[in-house]
């Protein structure tokens, strides 16, 4: 496998990619980059600790310890990020400064209109 160039439009396109012909390469200001398919595979394979396993023509994927881990597109959206966090510590730090903008607003509403 080779390099291939692939379209990578970016801020510094002004259509974002709909009817864009700028064939130059990005660090030239144009809206190509050089991908390299095999290269992001290996560095995926580093970042994971393993070897990502090649699939036949019948495109079956074999389960492995990944399977059900990683969810991408529309599944993932309405799964939700099912962060938690500590939302629920703050609530009433939230509440009492949710009030002190209200009245740093009232105040100055007041003097404003005096």
């Amino acid at each position: 496998a080779v390099p291939e160039k692939v379209w990578y439009h970016g801020q510094w396109c002004p259509s974002r990619g709909n009817n864009c012909h700028n064939t130059r390469l990005t660090d030239q200001k144009g809206c190509c980059i050089w991908y390299n398919e095999p290269q992001y595979l290996a560095d995926i394979e580093e970042h994971l600790g393993v070897t990502i396993q090649q699939i036949d023509t019948d495109i079956k994927v074999a389960a492995d310890e990944f399977d059900g881990k990683v969810v991408y597109g529309e599944k993932k959206k309405s799964a939700g990020s099912g962060y938690v966090g500590h939302a629920g510590q703050l609530a009433n730090t939230v509440a009492t400064l949710a009030k002190l903008e209200t009245q740093a607003q009232d105040l100055f509403l007041s003097n404003f209109y005096k």
